[in-house]
């Protein structure tokens, strides 16, 4: 392109056409993975949360005292 002054811009974009067509974009189509698919790695086995929510761990502790 080389156009460093603006006598030569102005000649370059009288000569070269420079627009956007808009709507000739194709579209993509967003593939999302499997269910078996897991980002990273397991650090750590899952929390039983059943057992915690339903106080599981409270009772075993409370009988363990008495």
């Amino acid at each position: 392109m080389n156009a460093t002054t603006a006598q030569m811009q102005n000649t370059f974009r009288k000569t070269h056409d420079a627009r956007i067509t808009f709507g000739v974009i194709d579209e993509k189509v967003n593939a999302l993975p499997d269910d078996t698919f897991a980002y990273g790695r397991r650090s750590k086995p899952p929390t039983p949360v059943n057992k915690v929510i339903c106080g599981v761990y409270g009772e075993t502790a409370s009988v363990q005292l008495q």
